[in-house]
């Protein structure tokens, strides 16, 4: 089944006997005079940008969405528009005489290499889903309230729950990203220090940055059906046969049988098995500083000078600036508290009124008094994410996963890119991208 969508991206979904293709979309021009061609001299795009920067920022944007696409209607393959200009056509990565590349080589690069490997690792045995956080809960029979955490660098176990410190549950709280060393697998990101990955050295599970060497293959871990019934394993990429494994307190990398203490084929299985279904000690994969005031500006290309505010009680965004009423700067300033459904996460109060918080009614981002009501509280709490555009943050909603505060057409909803207008998957990843800036109203 194909669709073509300008400009995109959209597709079909797949049914039993048809997969899902976006034959057609993008078609964003560039003028480069001197180096196109059109016989009756008139030219042609579906939409207009006016610099190379410009062009990669929207182009990798819609592999991003692409992306989107492939892991949540089941796109299996695209076709943009189009790699050259054509006559009257200016809608190209390259030039009609093929002289000038109209768009960065590296940051496509990274786009692209970013969708085949989430395309692989769609074939993983165990999937799990990339960008989301989750905790190593011990399988072992009489040990269940123990987690996998990182202390001074070391992985061990330790009893945590939702009520331990926020240092420790940051400590058990991982974010889950393509292998490093192969993408059919999974790498796991400290949560409170990011770049650092849950890797294996010297048989010791450890939390650290790349080191080089051997680095990328020791902090990748392939997924299994748990070696005992009802959790996860985690085979080690680069020592197939070698698990992930806690044993007294200490987290190791283990062969049942082998000559180490921690190798004891005892309990190995249940020792070898982890629960990371359940949601994370600390839901957030991005730690925002709270109590404190911001102002949260869109980060889409030509709507930068814009910011979320309220207004008769309807979150919308609006241009604010220096020359901007007091009113105004007021409306666009919230106070980061802690998630009032989660500690972990984030809800935003109004400064002008003290009480009322950014929540979500029908998709509809409002603002509302505190009513005390689980509802209100999970409809006010958003988790903050590593922001979908690769910069900035992502605010993912904690009852509807998946749906992330976005703007459209002036107004903030929540969307998951998975239907039209507002939740429509084009730009999702850039209108769901916010900067945190120094608010408005101090």
């Amino acid at each position: 089944m194909d669709w073509h969508v300008y400009t995109g991206p959209d597709g079909p979904r797949p049914s039993a006997t048809r997969v899902s293709v976006l034959g057609e979309f993008g078609g964003i021009g560039l003028r480069t005079p001197g180096h196109e061609y059109s016989p009756n001299n008139e030219f042609f795009a579906y939409e207009q940008v006016y610099s190379s920067a410009q062009l990669t920022d929207r182009y990798t944007g819609m592999v991003r969405d692409v992306q989107q696409l492939m892991t949540t209607k089941g796109l299996s393959a695209y076709v943009y528009t189009e790699i050259t200009d054509v006559e009257g056509e200016y809608n190209g990565l390259f030039t009609y005489d093929r002289r000038v590349q109209k768009v960065d080589t590296a940051q496509l690069r990274q786009a692209h290499a970013s969708l085949i490997n989430a395309s692989r690792n769609l074939n993983s045995p165990a999937p799990l889903t990339l960008g989301h956080v989750r905790s190593f809960r011990v399988a072992t029979p009489g040990f269940t309230d123990r987690y996998l955490r990182h202390a001074n660098s070391l992985a061990r176990t330790d009893v945590l729950n939702t009520a331990s410190a926020d240092g420790a549950r940051q400590d058990a709280s991982f974010r889950t990203v393509t292998g490093l060393a192969d993408p059919r697998c999974y790498s796991f990101e400290s949560v409170n220090f990011p770049g650092r990955y849950l890797r294996h050295a010297d048989s010791r599970a450890r939390v650290d940055a790349d080191t080089g060497g051997s680095f990328a293959a020791d902090a990748t871990w392939c997924s299994r059906p748990g070696l005992a019934a009802g959790g996860t394993s985690f085979e080690s990429l680069n020592f197939p046969g070698s698990y992930l494994r806690h044993y007294a307190d200490n987290v190791y990398l283990a062969r049942s049988g082998g000559p180490n203490a921690w190798d004891a084929a005892g309990s190995f299985a249940a020792d070898a098995t982890w629960n990371t279904s359940e949601p994370a000690l600390w839901r957030s994969s991005a730690v925002l500083a709270t109590d404190v005031r911001k102002s949260l500006r869109v980060t889409t290309w030509g709507f930068t000078d814009r910011y979320v505010r309220h207004s008769d009680n309807l979150g919308s965004t609006e241009v604010v600036n220096s020359g901007s009423s007091s009113l105004l700067k007021q409306d666009a300033t919230f106070t980061v508290r802690r998630g009032l459904a989660d500690s972990s996460c984030y809800s935003f109060e109004s400064v002008n009124y003290p009480g009322q918080f950014l929540r979500h009614a029908d998709s509809r981002a409002r603002l509302a008094a505190d009513d005390g009501s689980t509802l209100f509280r999970q409809d006010a709490t958003f988790c903050a994410r590593p922001g979908l555009s690769g910069t900035g943050v992502s605010f993912e909603s904690i009852n509807i996963p998946g749906s992330y505060l976005r703007h459209y057409d002036s107004a903030v909803y929540i969307s998951s890119g998975n239907g039209d207008s507002f939740n429509r998957p084009q730009g999702l990843t850039a209108d769901s991208t916010w900067a945190l800036d120094a608010p408005w109203a101090p």
